[in-house]
């Protein structure tokens, strides 16, 4: 809440809000004399109003779709009563597309979901060889896909132009590993071959894996400099 109010801004709170303020110099000042508990009070009001605000528009929800469901039940039963099948089988219809259209957008919440998690756990199985896993989230991410064969979400791994590929995971770990703009950004023990990032091999400079950390999470823009493709 704001300490000091216009009288505009005044006007516009609710009077259990307005009872917080005192008016001086035509301006209004949160009454703060009892401290902390003064606070604590004028919070457990606002949350007791959005809560109270949220339960009167839920009742009156539930409201609305009763009374409009009993209008469509007594327009039914007239159009009965009248031998108008052309109205009933109309109702008819608007039920099964209603219940069709439920049907879908739950189905497209499940896949959606499923693909949520698939993509995250593909992720996060390849990003555990690098550094700092969160910078790289993103590119792997766009290596990445879902389909559906058969009722069943898979995992699909697209090349670098998003074309779909028969690569798995564990390949398009493997490639990442291999990738030279990738080796300052890859964990020691998730190296391969002389001159892997932390390591001193036969052939490699030896580095210090500290400085890769903070090279990492201080200077971002590197970071993507490093993840753009080669130009050669």
């Amino acid at each position: 809440m704001k300490r000091k109010l216009t009288k505009t801004e005044f006007e516009a709170l609710t009077p259990e809000f307005q009872s917080e303020y005192k008016e001086k110099d035509g301006n209004y000042l949160l009454d703060i004399d009892g401290g902390d508990d003064a606070i604590t009070k004028a919070l457990a009001n606002a949350k007791a109003d959005k809560t109270a605000l949220r339960d009167k528009l839920t009742e009156a929800e539930e409201a609305l779709a009763k009374i409009s469901g009993e209008a469509k039940e007594k327009e039914e039963a007239a159009a009965r009563k009248k031998g108008d099948f052309t109205s009933i089988e109309k109702s008819y219809q608007e039920k099964i597309a209603a219940l069709e259209k439920a049907q879908s957008d739950f189905a497209d919440k499940l896949h959606a979901e499923s693909s949520t998690r698939l993509i995250s756990e593909a992720r996060d199985q390849i990003g555990d060889i690098f550094i700092n896993p969160g910078i790289m989230a993103p590119h792997i991410e766009k290596r990445l896909s879902v389909e559906t064969n058969d009722g069943k979400s898979i995992v699909r791994v697209l090349d670098t132009d998003g074309n779909p590929t028969g690569a798995s995971v564990s390949e398009l770990k493997k490639e990442l590993l291999s990738f030279d703009g990738y080796k300052t950004m890859i964990k020691a023990s998730g190296a391969s071959g002389g001159g892997a990032s932390g390591s001193s091999g036969s052939g490699g400079a030896k580095t210090d894996s500290s400085n890769k950390i903070d090279y990492l999470n201080d200077d971002p823009k590197k970071v993507a400099a490093a993840l753009a493709p080669s130009e050669d």
